[in-house]
């Protein structure tokens, strides 16, 4: 199965990357955060990029079976109000449409 994973370099999309890449599914990573070395299997793909670009996820999302939103803006990084909402709300609902 073809799988996008948004947010797949941080902590909880690293490891859910890592287990269903050892099921043999081909994934794609979309995520502004570049994958940790060695985390990733050869036949997986990176896309840098932001859920909140139309573009990067339409190129993210060709052919792909399923998808899995992990991306996300955290408070405690003290990021403002307009960002998070920006991120985890609109850029949410880019993902779903």
């Amino acid at each position: 199965m073809k799988i996008l994973i948004t947010g797949g370099s941080g902590f909880i999309g690293s490891y859910f990357h890592r287990d269903l890449g050892a099921l043999g599914h081909e994934l794609i990573t979309l995520d502004l955060i570049d994958p940790t070395p060695g985390t990733e299997p050869a036949k997986n793909a990176f896309i840098k990029g932001d859920i909140r670009d139309p573009k990067a996820l339409d190129k993210a999302m060709e052919g792909v079976d399923m998808v899995v939103n992990l991306a996300a803006a955290h408070h405690d990084f003290g990021i403002e109000h307009d960002t998070y909402y920006s991120v985890n709300e609109h850029g949410s609902q880019m993902v779903c449409d």
